[in-house]
């Protein structure tokens, strides 16, 4: 993870500035954590302890900690508001970031690592709780193969009337692909490209 709370406060620390003489804890589970960073390493917190804290994945890559903070600078970019790894304390989650639009909120996950259909159904139902809309994003390590029908059935979204996935581009930003424009094996027929519901059944 990137940010953690300092010890005895409720302030939160980013890695690249943390202090190592310094005391941290996750702001999920409120356990210690240390900072990690060198030359070669993102700069990252990591939890001291090998139990396993429900709020944060461990193992982050640099590639995910990197296009986090691309992100944060693309959104700005284009007039969102942003809060990197915000803790939602009544869902027990804490989504890449949090992107304010006026007055809508989107939860953006950058998933690079592979994951369950359950796990994204847990998380998207915990930020529709709190009637957050979420969108994944996928990394570079999905794009380096062809997506196949049950990754698209995870990630997919209606979006302009069609059933969509999104992807990291880098200096690009994110790009919007169709479903059927990236799936390697199966097609929707013509008669189905005006019908998300109908494409979004075939595929689950």
């Amino acid at each position: 993870m990137y940010i953690a709370q300092t010890l005895g406060t409720t302030g939160l620390m980013t890695a690249d500035k943390a202090d190592k003489q310094c005391n941290y804890v996750c702001p999920g589970c409120q356990t210690p954590v240390t900072v990690k960073k060198g030359l070669l390493k993102q700069a990252h917190f990591a939890h001291t302890s090998l139990q396993k804290c429900q709020a944060l994945a461990e193992g982050e890559s640099a590639v995910h900690l990197l296009g986090k903070l691309a992100m944060v600078d693309f959104f700005e970019s284009i007039g969102g508001r942003v809060v990197l790894e915000p803790w939602l304390p009544e869902i027990q989650q804490r989504p890449d970031l949090l992107v304010t639009f006026d007055n809508r909120q989107v939860a953006i996950e950058f998933q690079c690592a592979p994951i369950s259909v359950e796990r994204v159904q847990r998380r998207t139902a915990g930020f529709a709780k709190l009637g957050l809309d979420v969108v994944w994003v996928l990394g570079p390590t999905y794009q380096q193969r062809k997506l196949q029908q049950a990754t698209l059935a995870k990630f997919a979204r209606i979006r302009h009337d069609t059933l969509q996935v999104a992807l990291w581009r880098g200096k690009q930003g994110i790009q919007w692909r169709e479903w059927w424009t990236v799936d390697g094996r199966t097609h929707v027929g013509r008669e189905d490209y005006s019908d998300p519901i109908r494409q979004l059944a075939k595929i689950q």
